[in-house]
C-alpha cells in the first residue's frame, strides 16, 4: 500500500510539474522568474511573475517568501531575459525582495504570448514599455499613479521638479545598477489588486453606508413594532380580564330584574 501511495503522490507531482512547464512555456521571459537565497543560489525553479506576487503578498505580514517547489527562503528575483549577457536590467528593492528586470528594447516585440506588460507602451500592445518606471510599475504589478521611487530617500518618481517622464527615465538608469552589492532604487506602491477603484469610491462608500442605515433602521422597526403590540396586547387583556365579571353579572341580574317586573 506504502508503494502505491508513493507512486501515485510522485505521478501527481510529476503531473502537476509538466502543467507547469507547459503554462510557464506560454509566458515570455519577461513574465517568468528565477528566484535566489540571500547567497544568491538559485533553487532551479521558475514560476510565473503573477505566482510571485501572489506569494508575496500572502506573506506580507509573516514569514519569509518561498519558492512554492522547494521552501527555499526567497531574497532575489530576476526575470528570465536578465540571462542574457547583452540585456539592460534595473535592479530594485520592493518590499522584502531584490528584483533585477529587463527593460525590454524599445520596439521590441515578442512572441505573442508575451503578457500584459506590452500594453504599458502603447494601447495595442504593439511596443513594450519606453520607461524604466512603466517596466516597475507593470512588473510589481503596483498601480503607476501612486508608486514612488526612491534613491538614497530622495523621490525621483513621480519628479517633484516636473521632469519629463524621458528624465526620470534617464536619471533612473543612471542609478540602475547594484552599487557595493545593494540596490540603489527603492520602490514603494500599493498592489493593483488591492486597491479600491478611484472611480466610484465615494458612491461605493455612501451605498455602504445606507445599506447599513437601512438594516439598521428595519431591526428598529421590527423591535418596535414588537414591543407595542406586546403593550396593545396586554392592555386588551387586562380590559377583557376587568370586563368580563361586569358583563357576566350583568347578564344574571337581567332575568331577575324582568322577573319583577313581571309580579
Amino acid at each position: 500500500m506504502a508503494a502505491v501511495a508513493s507512486s501515485t503522490a510522485a505521478a501527481a507531482a510529476k503531473d502537476k510539474s509538466q502543467q507547469q512547464v507547459e503554462s510557464l512555456s506560454m509566458l515570455s521571459p519577461f513574465d517568468i522568474a528565477l528566484v535566489y537565497d540571500k547567497d544568491g543560489q538559485t533553487c532551479g525553479h521558475r514560476l510565473a511573475f503573477e505566482e510571485l506576487l501572489d506569494r508575496c503578498r500572502s506573506h506580507a505580514s509573516h514569514g519569509a517568501v518561498t519558492c512554492p517547489t522547494c521552501e527555499l527562503a526567497i531574497a532575489m528575483v530576476r526575470d528570465e531575459a536578465a540571462l542574457d549577457p547583452a540585456s539592460q536590467t534595473v535592479t530594485l528593492k520592493h518590499g522584502r525582495l531584490t528584483y533585477e528586470l529587463t527593460l525590454p528594447d524599445e520596439g521590441a516585440k515578442p512572441n505573442s504570448h508575451a503578457s500584459s506588460w506590452l500594453h504599458m507602451g502603447s494601447s495595442s500592445g504593439a511596443s513594450a514599455p519606453k520607461t524604466v518606471q512603466a517596466r516597475i510599475a507593470q512588473a510589481l504589478g503596483l498601480n503607476a499613479a501612486d508608486m514612488k521611487i526612491l534613491h538614497k530617500g530622495k523621490v525621483l518618481f513621480p519628479s517633484p521638479t516636473n521632469r519629463s517622464e524621458e528624465e526620470i527615465n534617464e536619471l533612473l538608469l543612471s542609478h540602475s545598477q547594484p552599487l557595493h552589492g545593494k540596490p540603489q532604487l527603492l520602490v514603494m506602491g500599493t498592489s493593483e489588486k488591492d486597491q479600491l477603484p478611484k472611480h466610484g469610491t465615494s458612491q461605493h462608500a455612501a451605498a455602504g453606508l445606507w445599506s447599513k442605515f437601512m438594516t439598521f433602521s428595519q431591526r428598529v422597526i421590527v423591535a418596535t413594532l414588537h414591543v407595542s403590540i406586546s403593550i396593545v396586547l396586554s392592555i386588551l387583556q387586562k380590559i377583557y380580564d376587568f370586563a368580563m365579571p361586569l358583563l357576566k353579572r350583568n347578564e344574571e341580574q337581567q332575568p331577575a330584574s324582568a322577573s319583577r317586573r313581571r309580579d
